[in-house]
């Protein structure tokens, strides 16, 4: 009975102990970091710090495009930001064509604005690769619904 009595003010006795003076504050804690303020995805509405973050991602990232066709197929594609930039779409890693893709989103419509799930930068990266932007698709996701203002991580 002794042995849980000393238990018993042991384990009170835990609970008054201050925290030590190096703990960190809920506040210190949840303050954003110089490197987490580094990889936070700018808005699509600035293009230009958008573009200048996207150029620094390895992961796969969820981009909204609208892309211009004709009977010929793909005649542009733009990045949907303000204002919207041009890219090149790499679609050598999705096995079946892109105009294909587009036909359950955007059925015989001239101009198509999709998600496009991939990453920056060509499939493979050489002399032949275009220049400017590019992004290499993976997958054709789904219509965009209005104004996207924000891209999305997988």
């Amino acid at each position: 009975m002794l042995t849980l009595l000393v238990l018993a003010c042991q384990v009170s006795g835990v609970a008054d102990t201050p925290p030590p003076a190096d703990a960190l504050s809920e506040q210190e804690v949840a303050a954003p970091t110089p490197e987490s303020q580094a990889n936070a995805m700018p808005p699509l509405s600035s293009a230009e710090p958008f573009l200048a973050w996207l150029s620094t991602q390895e992961s796969t990232l969820i981009l909204p495009f609208e892309i211009e066709r004709d009977p010929l197929g793909v005649q542009s594609v733009a990045l949907m930001s303000d204002p919207a930039v041009s890219f090149s779409l790499d679609t050598g890693a999705m096995g079946i064509t892109l105009e294909t893709r587009l036909q359950d989103p955007c059925p015989g419509a001239e101009t198509c604005k999709v998600w496009l799930k991939g990453k920056y930068g060509p499939l493979l990266a050489g002399e032949l690769s275009p220049s400017g932007h590019s992004f290499t698709v993976y997958e054709v996701l789904e219509a965009v619904d209005g104004t996207p203002t924000q891209a999305r991580r997988e």
